[in-house]
């Protein structure tokens, strides 16, 4: 690293601290004194385009971002930036091409994190040299140690601060920064102690107790946390992000009464910020207030166009209202954004989106598309499901059972009680799709022993709280019955088809882990044409002919098929079915 290239990098670090910040006037000057001496520096011609972009210079943003795709034209995050600024100017068929380019160039290069990592380490020996350069030139090792931490070179990072505190061991600001590095290298009980001495050194320095605030609520000690967020706000009452964070928090213990009151704050204090309104456009959906929840999602994405996880679960509640065109419309719009800010590759991405990255977008866009287009793919995606649940969990068994009036699991129990002796006793039961666990408490009563099932991590947890299976899988049902060396005499799966379509793969792998005369219970959604197909609510319905047809010829034996009203769906009732298969083997 030599003199130029060291001073460039301080520079340009300097320029995105004060993007961040939003200071943009700044952040703007520092690019320009950059690119008069360096016309050709892709990263700074980038973050210069961005920040025209933010100030609705679309036109000159579109023409910086394009000199840096020139300079670096395996980016894909500059290809999308400029996508974006060409659409600003509605050049839209433009603007596909170049999303288009950072989609291809995004699923090319899946390992680019670990060559960074890796490209870290061998860089260690040129960073200590920088180091010693930087006390020998007489500058200001704090900008080295906040490259090094910008790097993810946290090894380095941490030993530039304590060289620092040697000589000024109660310099607030650099024990700070010091936690900081400290918590993302996961040592989070040392970053509390350097956040203390942060707090002692200066007692109205904002930044130490929000600190310490976050890693308390990393560790798990909530109430420290709501304290220290508090001290926060009493030494800045406008310091928002206390207000946000503590928002979450509240929302985590739901308490949500709470944390509006803390989003509300934060949208006074600072209208602008999307992520309030976001998070208040979630709170409204728990509460069913939807036209609300409506206008603070859209609001968010108004704010922030590429604020991928807001569009993602509009997305989802515009599809629940029916207006499947807007949904795949504003999914598309979320998996372009791409995984978030990473300057380190040379990227500046407008807005943070790590939702489970572009493959959750990209199934979630073909299977709405599907259901928009009437194809009918086999399954929905996993990763799909697995994120639409692991969302929906906190509020899935209250919205379920007392705003849509759910009955699936209890008219499935009723539906085998009223063909089954009445001393039936299963030996070992399979609850597929356990959910929250609202099955397994309709049958765990003629069951002996009961496994749960389930893709989502956070329904598997919901479920632990009842302590009504003796073992719980966090697994794709079809790869449970595949792995598993056990043989079941009954099997349960409520409301697991909506999502699989074809049935057959179920069918054959029931079969071949099946005791003799097992039992298989479910239901489906009805439909009268067709064998299956995708509704516009995004879930399977079945034909009952097509269902008992597939089960008879891999040798299930049809016991009793029900029609039954399972929910409520906008205030009417969604039609199903219930079957009872024996399986004789």
């Amino acid at each position: 690293m030599n003199d130029v290239d060291f001073e460039l990098d301080e520079r340009f670090l300097k320029a995105f601290d004060s993007f961040r910040k939003g200071d943009l006037s700044h952040a703007s000057e520092i690019c320009e004194q950059i690119l008069t001496n360096r016309p050709d520096c892709y990263n700074t011609l980038h973050l210069s385009g961005v920040i025209d972009y933010r100030l609705e210079d679309f036109e000159e943003a579109a023409l910086k971002i394009f000199k840096a795709i020139q300079n670096d034209p395996q980016n894909a995050y500059f290809f999308y930036n400029l996508g974006l600024a060409l659409k600003a100017q509605k050049k839209d068929e433009e603007a596909f091409n170049f999303f288009q380019n950072a989609l291809a160039l995004k699923s090319s290069q899946p390992d680019k994190k670990k060559n960074r990592k890796d490209q870290t380490k061998r860089e260690g020996r040129l960073a200590a040299k920088a180091y010693r350069h930087s006390i020998e030139s007489g500058q200001d090792p704090n900008y080295l140690a906040f490259h090094f931490h910008k790097e993810g070179q946290l090894e380095e990072a941490e030993y530039v601060y304590n060289q620092i505190l040697i000589a000024s061991p109660q310099n607030a600001r650099i024990q700070n920064d010091l936690g900081n590095v400290l918590q993302e290298m996961g040592r989070m009980e040392e970053a509390s102690v350097c956040f203390r001495k942060a707090m002692v050194a200066n007692a109205n320095l904002d930044q130490a107790p929000y600190n310490l605030a976050n890693v308390l609520s990393e560790l798990g000690q909530i109430d420290e946390a709501i304290k220290f967020y508090r001290c926060a706000i009493k030494i800045s009452p406008h310091f928002f992000e206390a207000h946000f964070n503590l928002g979450l928090v509240f929302e985590s213990l739901e308490n949500l009464d709470l944390a509006s009151d803390c989003y509300r704050q934060v949208i006074e204090i600072n209208p602008n910020f999307s992520k309030a309104h976001y998070k208040m456009a979630g709170i409204f959906q728990q509460w069913e207030r939807v036209d609300e929840a409506l206008v603070e999602y859209q609001r968010a994405v108004e704010l922030d166009p590429n604020y991928g996880e807001a569009q993602y679960y509009f997305a989802d509640l515009v599809k629940s209202q029916g207006d499947l065109e807007k949904a795949v419309t504003l999914s598309s719009q979320a998996f372009l954004i791409g995984e978030g800010n990473n300057v380190s590759e040379g990227g500046v991405v407008l807005e943070n989106f790590d939702k489970n990255g572009l493959k959750v977008e990209a199934s979630k866009i073909e299977f709405l598309t599907s259901a928009l287009t009437g194809k009918t793919p086999s399954t929905a995606p996993s990763d799909y499901v697995r994120n639409f649940f692991d969302e929906f969990s906190r509020r899935f068994e209250r919205h379920l059972v007392e705003n849509l009036q759910y009955k699936a699991p209890r008219l499935m129990r009723d539906t085998c009680d009223s063909i089954l002796p009445n001393d039936c006793k299963f030996k070992n039961g399979v609850d597929l799709g356990c959910g929250t666990g609202l099955s397994g408490e309709a049958f765990i009563s003629i069951v002996e022993r009961l496994t749960g099932v389930d893709l989502s991590p956070n329904m598997i947890e919901k479920s632990k709280e009842k302590g009504i299976y003796d073992v719980l899988n966090e697994c794709d049902i079809l790869m449970f019955l595949t792995e598993t060396k056990e043989a079941f005499d009954l099997f349960i799966a409520a409301d697991v088809l909506i999502y699989l379509g074809d049935p057959i793969p179920l069918f054959e792998k029931i079969k071949k882990v099946a005791a003799n005369e097992a039992i298989f219970v479910l239901s489906t959604e009805s439909c009268d044409k067709g064998d299956y197909h995708i509704r516009q609510t995004g879930r399977y319905a079945h034909n009952k002919s097509f269902i008992e047809e597939a089960a008879s010829g891999l040798g299930f034996e049809l016991l009793l098929r029900k029609s039954a009203e399972l929910r409520k769906e906008k205030e009417q009732w969604v039609d199903g079915d219930i079957f009872v298969f024996k399986i004789v083997n």
